[in-house]
């Protein structure tokens, strides 16, 4: 599953789209957000959120099942 990090000023949208274009190959549209989660204190006492989101490719002929 590609992941990664928002880029400042970039909304998830548009980062959800270019990391798995980045990872893949694949270029997409987003849908929606699937689901999210936030910890607190994460990692030297900042917080972090992952957001899981729905996509689909921009071509379907361009998915080899």
């Amino acid at each position: 599953m590609p992941g990664g990090l928002l880029e400042v000023g970039e909304s998830i949208q548009d980062a959800v789209k270019r990391e798995v274009w980045e990872e893949t190959g694949v270029k997409t549209n987003f849908v929606s957000v699937v689901g999210f989660r936030e910890l607190i204190n994460y990692q030297w006492g900042q917080p972090d959120m992952y957001f899981v989101c729905l996509l689909e490719p921009e071509n379907s002929e361009e998915i080899d099942v």
